[in-house]
Formats: structure tokens, sequence, C-alpha cells
């Protein structure tokens, strides 16, 4: 994930000014929870759409309110 906001920090700015839209880590995480509920481990009928775009929605509030590159501490 470090590799992903350092490389591709410029090109997820629409993201960041347009949360509305899908970014590549809110699919990434949908791509990983397909897995998980193909495995038998969850319902994705049971995850609401809020809670999968949880991860990139605090990267985003964190890049926003620091403006910074997420630290290592934050990512722990």
């Amino acid at each position: 994930m470090v590799e992903y906001l350092d490389k591709d920090l410029l090109s997820s700015i629409p993201q960041i000014i347009h949360p509305g839209t899908e970014s590549r880590l809110t699919a990434t995480m949908m791509n990983i929870l397909k897995n998980a509920e193909m495995r038998g481990e969850i319902s994705l009928e049971k995850i609401s759409p809020r809670v999968i775009s949880l991860l990139a929605d605090l990267l985003r509030y964190e890049m926003l309110t620091t403006h910074e590159l997420v630290s290592r501490p934050v990512q722990a």
C-alpha cells in the first residue's frame, strides 16, 4: 500500500477532490472482499458501501488534513 501512495499520489487527486468516485484503493478492497466471499468468510450483502470504502476515506482524510503522505505509524 505504501507503494500505491508514493507512486500514484498525483493520480489519486481526482478521487480526493471528488470522493464519490471509486478509487483504485477502494476497487482493490472490493476485490479482496469478493475473494473472501468466494471462500465463504464474509457475505458482501451484509457489508455497506461505506464500510468498503472506509480505508480509502481514512487515507484521504489523513492526506487532506496533514498535507503529507501517510506516515508508517498511521498505516499500522
